[in-house]
């Protein structure tokens, strides 16, 4: 019984353990993903940060993941249409909400927002002031136009843009 039981423990260690080193293994090519995960949320949050607050930019930290067709239209939107708009204020980074490390990420830096994560629908949006050390929560869901299918509206995503920077930079 005692072996049995030994060997179901190392087995699930070998197994947790070649799952972990995957993710850091420099085999693995997210490079094709929005969201990745190759890399910590943690390290891929901490880094943009940093070029966010050498630039004096505001990081927009969009909470996603790959299958989701909303999250999918904002990246199309803050990349594409108002790419320009968003790169004057905003560094924009995408964390993949499914990951364990994502998950973490948003109950470090949700800031006033207070529930989990589960309570809302995806993406959202945490608007984080580097230089300020401040930060603030927006559900996606009020920009959606589904006139033409599932999307969003851009004067809309603009417009909450803007009300980070109203927020965020005083």
């Amino acid at each position: 019984m005692f072996r049995k039981i030994l060997s179901v423990l190392i087995i699930a260690l070998i197994s947790h353990v070649s799952f972990a080193s995957a993710k850091n293994d420099k085999s693995c090519n997210d490079s094709h993903r929005v969201y990745k995960i190759c890399e910590s949320q943690n390290d891929i949050y901490q880094r943009n940060l940093s070029e966010a607050k050498k630039s004096k930019k505001l990081l927009l930290v969009q909470f996603g993941f790959e299958e989701c067709s909303w999250c999918k239209s904002l990246h199309k939107i803050l990349e594409g249409s108002l790419s320009d708009f968003v790169k004057q204020d905003f560094k924009v980074v995408f964390i993949n909400i499914r990951e364990d490390s994502g998950k973490e990420l948003f109950n470090k830096i949700k800031g006033r927002y207070n529930k989990s994560h589960k309570k809302t629908g995806w993406p959202f949006w945490i608007a984080v002031n580097p230089s300020a050390n401040t930060s603030d929560f927006f559900d996606t869901d009020k920009l959606e136009d589904n006139s033409h299918g599932k999307g969003h509206d851009e004067k809309k995503v603009r417009a909450a843009l803007e009300g980070f920077k109203v927020n965020l930079i005083r």
